[in-house]
């Protein structure tokens, strides 16, 4: 038997249990990309429409 299928060795649940995390994480990660990019966009936005109030004033 080999060492690394042996289901008592808790081995394989291990490594189901890192893989889930780390897909966990990579999720997280890009969600945070997401929100960083939509946060930019309307910052601009409104740094656009500040500057349109002021030269239309």
């Amino acid at each position: 038997m080999s060492e690394g299928k042996d289901p008592a060795d808790g081995r394989p649940s291990l490594r189901r249990f890192g893989a889930a995390f780390l897909g966990l994480l990579h999720g997280h990660v890009e969600l945070f990309g997401i929100e960083l990019q939509e946060q930019k966009a309307n910052t601009l936005r409104l740094l656009l429409f500040a500057g349109l109030a002021l030269v239309f004033a």
